[in-house]
């Protein structure tokens, strides 16, 4: 699988969804300030440590903190959708 990205490996597709998302946001991060970078007195970021690391995953890189993640993307995603469709059909909300 040599030069074919990065692969995700959970025991839920919840948690691989969430990860995978996540990952997403960290590599487009992770270009943006590597551009922000170039050219600055401050140089290229730099990576952070392994205690970090270790307490970021046990935050949130956890099988549950990932399928738990999920939901909350889940009910956003379908948030959207229904005022997409309410938007699209002209249906007001009445309170």
């Amino acid at each position: 699988m040599k030069n074919n990205g990065f692969l995700l490996v959970a025991e839920s597709i919840e948690a691989v969804v969430s990860f995978s998302i996540s990952a997403e946001k960290c590599c487009q991060v992770q270009v943006l300030a590597e551009m922000a970078a170039k050219g600055r007195e401050f140089g290229p970021p730099h990576p952070i440590g392994d205690v970090e690391a270790a307490d970021t995953y046990k935050s949130v890189g956890t099988e549950i903190a990932g399928a738990f993640r999920f939901i909350s993307l889940f009910i956003s995603l379908l948030n959207q959708l229904i005022l997409t469709v309410i938007i699209v059909r002209g249906l007001s909300i009445k309170p």
